[in-house]
């Protein structure tokens, strides 16, 4: 509605409510914050955008230039979730399934389009009255649930209304390899569940899990905080050798709980030899690899980080009760630029027994403001800083870093560059 100086602007609820009555204030709708209006005609004005005129049910588009509309195929999701492997309990599981080549695509999350969504972090969907973190997991169009001995191999996950890959419920031994994430709304590959804390069984939590030589582009395209990969309560996880690129938010995210948690069997977790770019291209207080809470003994080594950034943005970002892990043999690109991250660890918030050494980077230390670096339960040594040029052994980082056989990036990033976010505060979608 309008009056002589105003637009006002009425949102549907009870989202919105939900939004502004219980989420924290770092990311409610407020003064000065940006947003954006999209599904309006008259912003119908280059390559990439659509409008959908909902009461005439029909859908404009503007095209590219190299796309020709009359033999293009077109799709609209009508499915809600793809598929769901579901066992009955932790002693009755679907066990010994492989899926070698399959596309999966186009399936839709229909309950957004009907409520909206509020999120707090990560995959933590909020749907109104919760009183603290982890709720609601923002569910996969593929779903593995009380499941054992599972491979995907060679797949391709691609145009998903939600998550793309959920493992959950007491799965183990599972295999996610040689695939491809891209144009996905929430998260490639979830690992575990933030619901699977103390009051969870081991047998109910995720082990034994491989996620490697994948690639990921454009994950989280609708649902800005979600990652590409999201380890949660599980142990002996192995998220190696991915390619991962064009990220709103962090790149890889492990663990959850913010210390008032501890189950024991949330270990021996590795992540390695990843490759990750352009992380944090929206959204800030992340990584391209983002720590929280406690996983003991959390190996992160021999990855390779391109443009770390700015404000509370890093290549490795320790945050609260991060716990028993060590960090080495990393390399950090692009880190010179004043006030950018190479390595991040929150100040006062009891982070114990980390290892933080034998790192590369072309910056120095991180910066100072807003939030001073706490080293006080990290130990710092044998870091080389300010490199102009790289040493042996950062090359060999680099070189092995991302998938093995980097041939199959050759088609990857030739693709159109479709229409992407590019803002540096919070934003609302009003449609």
């Amino acid at each position: 509605t309008y009056d002589s100086s105003y637009a006002y602007v009425y949102i549907k609820q009870p989202r919105f409510h939900i939004l502004l009555d219980t989420v924290t204030d770092t990311i409610r709708p407020a003064y000065n914050k940006k947003f954006y209006v999209e599904n309006a005609m008259p912003l119908l004005n280059q390559p990439g955008e659509f409008y959908f005129d909902k009461s005439a049910r029909k859908m404009y588009y503007y095209p590219y230039s190299n796309e020709n509309m009359k033999t293009a195929e077109t799709y609209c999701s009508v499915t809600d979730g793809l598929l769901n492997i579901t066992g009955v309990s932790d002693t009755n599981k679907v066990t010994n399934m492989s899926f070698e080549g399959i596309s999966f695509r186009y399936g839709a999350y229909d309950l957004v389009t009907a409520n909206g969504a509020v999120f707090n972090q990560t995959d933590d969907m909020w749907l109104g009255g919760e009183t603290w973190y982890g709720s609601y997991l923002f569910p996969g169009q593929v779903t593995l649930d009380y499941t054992e001995n599972i491979t995907f191999d060679n797949c391709e996950f691609a145009c998903l209304g939600s998550n793309a890959l959920n493992i959950e419920g007491s799965s183990e031994n599972i295999r996610v390899t040689n695939s491809y994430f891209h144009d996905i709304s929430g998260t490639g590959v979830v690992v575990g569940s933030f619901q699977d804390d103390n009051n969870a069984g081991s047998t109910d939590r995720v082990h034994n899990v491989e996620v490697g030589n994948n690639i990921f582009r454009r994950c989280a395209q609708e649902f800005l905080g979600c990652t590409a990969v999201s380890l949660y309560y599980a142990g002996n996880v192995n998220i190696h050798h991915n390619d991962i690129k064009d990220m709103p938010y962090s790149g890889i995210v492990a663990g959850w709980g913010w210390g008032a948690v501890n189950p024991p069997d949330v270990k021996d977790n590795v992540i390695a030899y990843n490759r990750i770019e352009k992380a944090c291209q929206v959204l800030d207080d992340g990584a391209q690899i983002y720590t929280v809470g406690r996983m003991d003994n959390l190996q992160i080594n021999d990855n390779y980080f391109i443009n770390p950034g700015t404000y509370r943005k890093a290549g490795l970002y320790l945050d609260a009760v991060t716990t028993n892990t060590y960090a080495a043999d990393n390399v950090f690109y692009k880190a010179n630029d004043s006030g950018d991250f190479w390595f991040f660890a929150r100040k006062n918030v009891d982070i114990d027994d980390c290892y933080f050494g034998y790192n590369h980077s072309d910056g120095k230390k991180p910066s100072s403001i807003p939030y001073p670096w706490d080293t006080s339960g990290v130990t710092i040594a044998n870091n080389k800083l300010s490199q102009t040029s790289w040493t042996q052994e950062a090359q060999r980082i680099i070189a092995e870093a991302g998938l093995e056989d980097k041939t199959r990036l050759n088609d990857i990033d030739t693709y159109p560059s479709w229409r992407t976010l590019r803002m540096n505060d919070s934003v609302i979608i009003i449609n």
